[in-house]
């Protein structure tokens, strides 16, 4: 049997018991954090906004959560992929500051080649000079012969900082047959 109370309400009854549960039911739903929802909200729902400003179904920690596992610059894949990118990066720089070292080399070995060769020709015009005259000139041939000396030891260096670093000419295939010529 249900008893009734002196407000109308019978015991037992669901009436009675939703008025009980009431003030407790309140209390454990959190104003901020309200749980998810599929359909709209209700009435005493409160809307988070996005980023954007726009209204969510999601509390502002679950709505932070999902941002997170969304963000593709915090995935792993994302994180081991920009990785890569770096080193491919790295080592295209490398290769070409390589490819631009060896150019150098090349350069400079041709440079010194070619003043060798025009020294060369001063002292061998300063012999025709002698020959014609009998007299050579023993101070310039000295100047001369030691700055062949100078671009020979140049060359030598260079050539084995060019090797060390990768190069594969010879010294021919550098200078070149118009360098030889002249």
């Amino acid at each position: 049997m249900i008893a009734a109370k002196g407000n109308g309400m019978k015991w037992g009854s669901s009436v009675a018991i939703a008025a009980l549960m009431a003030p407790a039911l309140a209390m454990a739903q959190p104003a901020e954090d309200p749980p998810l929802m599929d359909s709209p909200p209700l009435p005493w729902f409160h809307y988070t906004l996005t980023e954007e400003g726009s209204p969510t179904f999601l509390s502002k920690a679950c709505a932070d959560e999902v941002r997170i596992q969304n963000d593709i610059s915090v995935h792993p894949c994302a994180v081991a992929e920009a990785e890569a990118h770096r080193r491919v990066v790295e080592s295209h720089d490398a290769a070409a500051a390589r490819v631009a070292a060896l150019a150098q080399y090349e350069s400079e070995i041709s440079a010194d080649y070619v003043e060798m060769r025009r020294f060369q020709q001063l002292m061998s015009d300063e012999r025709a000079a002698g020959r014609i005259s009998g007299y050579v000139d023993a101070g310039k041939m000295h100047d001369y012969a030691e700055r062949v000396v100078l671009c020979e030891h140049r060359m030598a260096s260079t050539y084995a900082a060019y090797r060390n670093n990768g190069g594969r000419k010879t010294p021919a295939q550098i200078y070149g047959p118009s360098a030889i010529r002249k």
